[in-house]
């Protein structure tokens, strides 16, 4: 798993999409990329990761990182292991929100300082599981105990104690990017203030921190920017007061349709289906990169 000189030298590293916000300032003063990938001409080059980016990001919004990424999913599978929470961290979603906003804003000044993708060098809790450094030297001794200690930490035992994705809301820099561009996708998640009761089941359920106490209290009709419309707040209302819409839509009320068909019609481009229909998508397209290098990967293993 450890990262070759050759590799370095030539560039072979597999470009990541969370180096984007920590690399768009550098890149935009000197024209500079912070980070050892190809162009193009590779799996996950700069070109196609960076193309594929700007399209979920027209589509999803901050929906990649419930849907698409390929990270998310380590914390999302620890937070469904416990039956019950253990820790509630519902008080204390504002100021989780504000320390992922304010870590972001640090790694791009930084990142920018010292023309070097940090986050990758020292922050990363998932390069347990990708690649990382040699640790033959203090410096990449000292970076590996930091990304073990963050992955067992953000990605295996809080997620465990919340059931909450406690990496992608507290840490990852990439979400909180994408919680800024959010507004350029036609979805969002929208709360009907006058069904809502106020129970907080969806607060409670919601793996983001983008619903709490004062969301409801003061009669929101929509999560904070954080919301990665994973649909677990539409899934536990009782109410069926939280819905998938499309940002253009103004609350005009659709015409009720007459016929089976039209029935169909609108329900096929119903923004819960349409948006549904684009995550899935969109994930499989990933996915299938990534398993055919994966499963290349494990028969050149095998075939040494």
């Amino acid at each position: 798993m450890a990262i070759t000189n050759e590799a370095l030298a030539t560039c072979e590293l597999p470009f990541c999409h969370i180096v984007i916000p920590q690399g768009l300032l550098s890149y935009l003063a000197t024209q500079t990329v912070i980070f050892p990938a190809r162009v193009s001409g590779h799996f996950a080059s700069i070109a196609s990761m960076l193309g594929i980016w700007l399209v979920f990001t027209l589509v999803l919004g901050r929906g990649w990182c419930a849907w698409v990424c390929f990270y998310g999913g380590w914390d999302e599978g620890f937070s469904h292991i416990a039956k019950k929470k253990r820790l509630n961290l519902l008080a204390h979603n504002k100021e989780i929100r504000e320390f992922q906003f304010g870590f972001l804003f640090f790694l791009v000044l930084a990142c920018f300082g010292t023309m070097s993708a940090l986050y990758c060098d020292w922050f990363c809790p998932y390069k347990i599981v990708t690649e990382f450094s040699p640790m033959t030297t203090i410096s990449g001794l000292i970076a590996g105990i930091i990304f073990i200690g963050l992955f067992l930490g953000l990605v295996v035992v809080l997620p465990i104690l919340t059931k909450r994705r406690t990496q992608c809301s507290m840490l990852c820099p990439f979400g909180a990017f994408a919680s800024l561009t959010d507004k350029l996708s036609p979805f969002k998640m929208r709360i009907d203030t006058e069904k809502c009761k106020g129970c907080m089941k969806c607060a409670q359920a919601c793996l983001f921190g983008a619903i709490d106490v004062a969301t409801i209290q003061q009669k929101k009709n929509s999560p904070e920017i954080t919301c990665a419309k994973c649909g677990e707040c539409v899934a536990v209302c009782p109410e069926k007061a939280i819905s998938y819409q499309f940002r253009f839509n103004k609350g005009c009320c659709a015409p009720v349709p007459k016929t089976k068909l039209a029935k169909g019609i609108q329900k096929f481009f119903a923004p819960e289906n349409l948006f549904r229909f684009a995550a899935f998508t969109f994930g499989a397209i990933m996915s299938s990169a990534f398993s055919i290098n994966s499963i290349e990967i494990i028969l050149k293993f095998f075939a040494h």
